[in-house]
């Protein structure tokens, strides 16, 4: 059996193939490492839109419009 080829996760296309954390992120401001890891939850560990709010206390908009943001998934 074949894989579709969109993923929808959460009600979102995910559109993104990979995301990479930069080699670098512990030299990042503190705004731009809670951005790469919502990222990095959402991707790479697979929490569903909902979890990584929780796990973060940040709004489910602002998850929703990094990602966005970061083409991981399509509004």
């Amino acid at each position: 059996m074949s894989m579709p080829n969109q993923l929808i996760r959460d009600g979102f296309q995910v559109v993104a193939k990979d995301f990479a954390l930069p080699d670098d992120s512990r030299f990042l401001e503190s705004g731009k490492k809670r951005t790469l890891t919502i990222c990095n939850l959402f991707f790479n560990h697979h929490l569903p839109i909902e979890e990584v709010a929780r796990v973060l206390d940040e709004k489910h908009g602002t998850v929703i419009g990094t990602l966005i943001q970061h083409q991981l998934i399509k509004d």
